[in-house]
């Protein structure tokens, strides 16, 4: 099953209460960890999720934890990162790069199949999509194949700034 072919059941009430398979550091901060959902032996595709907030150091990744877990269920491995919502840039993009790439060097010890390391997809909603976004401008142009999937980024911080 690709990505692509997942259909999200209906999000309930119980998908908030999602409990994650096992938890990951990739720093020694204590914001600096991933939940991760699913099976690794199992999942078909591995999503690593960076949650929004629009940059307020108050919205943590709780509230991505229904998605997470919904895109589990439908046999996806999630890494719903976590990171220091203080401090700015270059803070949060060291963390999310951080992050990204321990998930992707730990995959293998975790037993994700080549097929579901092969089928990554590296999303994020809101600041979260910003974040992604800002990571993969750095990335070389030669590497292995990641599709990149924003949810609603924010692109134009000036506009929005405006507009409030």
């Amino acid at each position: 099953m690709s990505v692509e072919s997942v259909r999200i059941p209906e999000l309930s009430a119980a998908g908030a209460e999602a409990v994650p398979a096992f938890r990951h550091a990739y720093g020694d901060a204590p914001e600096q960890f991933v939940e991760v959902y699913g099976d690794p032996a199992a999942a078909s595709a591995t999503v690593i999720f960076v949650h929004g907030g629009y940059f307020r150091p108050r919205t943590d990744l709780a509230h991505s934890r229904p998605l997470a877990r919904a895109l589990a269920e439908a046999g996806v491995l999630v890494a719903s990162v976590e990171y220091r919502r203080l401090g700015g840039q270059p803070l949060l993009l060291d963390d999310v790069t951080a992050a990204i790439d321990s998930v992707c060097a730990e995959l293998p010890h975790w037993g994700v199949s080549e097929q579901a390391r092969q089928n990554l997809v590296v999303s994020g909603h809101s600041a979260g999509g910003c974040l992604v976004l800002a990571w993969a401008s750095h990335l070389p142009a030669q590497g292995p194949r990641i599709r990149l999937r924003p949810l609603a980024p924010v692109t134009d911080l000036f506009r929005e700034v405006e507009g409030h």
